[in-house]
């Protein structure tokens, strides 16, 4: 099976399109974004057959700093954005996504449909590979992940 990190990004993604209709995707390993924008981060500590996982959402804040790494939306804003003003309450929220977890462990989603979530599932992209200090880049097109999650390149050799 693939591993936890990729389960609950997948669990946050089909809360955020069928609850709310919104279209996230997973920055790999362990974001999910909204049109770019980090919505939510994953972590995730194994210990033997064991995980702990801390998963935090973005969810009603309006406005974030500049200069940000990366850009943040919140679930109030995004709704924002398609015309819902809606009042969300973190319980409810934090129910959902619980209960899409449960669903996710219970019933696994095929590693193929969680590639489909990729933000760059198509796109070229550059990864380290190795040891750090050798600086050894790999060059490929992202074609998904593996079934231990790591992502398949396609390189120019094939």
């Amino acid at each position: 099976s693939y591993p936890p990190t990729q389960m609950l990004a997948m669990a946050l993604c089909l809360h955020l399109s069928e609850r709310h209709g919104l279209a996230p995707c997973i920055k790999w390993p362990n974001d999910v974004l909204l049109d770019g924008r980090k919505i939510a981060g994953i972590l995730v500590e194994t210990e033997g057959p064991c995980f702990l996982a801390g998963l935090g959402m973005n969810l009603s804040q309006m406005e974030f700093p500049d200069g940000l790494r990366r850009p943040a939306v919140s679930l109030s804003a995004a709704l924002a954005e398609t015309g819902r003003d809606e009042v969300l309450s973190p319980e409810t929220e934090l129910t959902s996504i619980l209960d899409r977890i449960r669903s996710q462990l219970e019933n696994p989603a095929d590693i193929r449909e969680i590639s489909q979530y990729l933000n760059i599932l198509g796109r070229e992209v550059s990864v380290a590979i190795g040891d750090p200090s050798r600086n050894d880049i790999l060059t490929g097109v992202v074609d998904g992940l593996q079934d231990d999650g790591a992502l398949v390149l396609r390189t120019a050799d094939g």
